[in-house]
């Protein structure tokens, strides 16, 4: 089981050709996030562990939500050793399509953007995105390079479009 969803991880994180990580956040308060767990090979962060949604809904625009993981602390740095999280601000589905066009549906991904100090960012792909406590998103991609880009905005998998898939498979 644990394998499976290391592999769906995986597979959702390498979906938007783009790696992903922190930027600007804070280290994370230890067993703030019990459904996170870092696996890891030859001292390499390789996997986190999610609790999945119950229920598909949309999330508003303008909602605060907040992301977690071992990525890059700014742009072209390193990778963390603890677990940084970050609070987003959501955005209007439409705002990614006119930037990411044919690279963002809004059935099956969430938009948010980041003020230009913090974001997620390389080494972050499939962190889970909060909104309320709840699971809704996996971070997905962002501007290569710069992922505290104003002008492009973050994307994340929408998990609830994921879930009948994701229950014949894992569960």
């Amino acid at each position: 089981m644990l394998l499976s969803v290391c592999l769906l991880l995986s597979f959702f994180s390498l979906s938007g050709g783009f790696k992903s990580g922190i930027v600007g956040g804070k280290e994370a308060k230890p067993h703030s996030r019990p459904y996170m767990a870092s696996l890891q090979y030859r001292r390499q962060h390789t996997c986190g562990l999610i609790e999945l949604p119950r229920n598909k809904e949309n999330i508003p625009a303008h909602s605060e939500c907040s992301i977690a993981g071992w990525g890059m602390k700014k742009p072209r740095g390193r990778a963390s050793n603890v677990l940084q999280d970050v609070s987003l601000k959501l955005q209007f589905p439409f705002e990614c399509k006119n930037k990411w066009k044919d690279y963002f549906n809004s059935e099956k991904m969430i938009c948010s953007v980041s003020d230009g100090k913090r974001a997620f960012c390389q080494g972050d792909s499939g962190s889970p995105l909060l909104c309320d406590s709840e699971l809704k998103g996996m971070a997905a991609y962002t501007y290569l390079n710069d992922c505290t880009s104003k002008k492009y905005p973050e994307v994340s998998i929408k998990i609830s479009a994921f879930l009948p898939w994701i229950k014949k498979e894992i569960m």
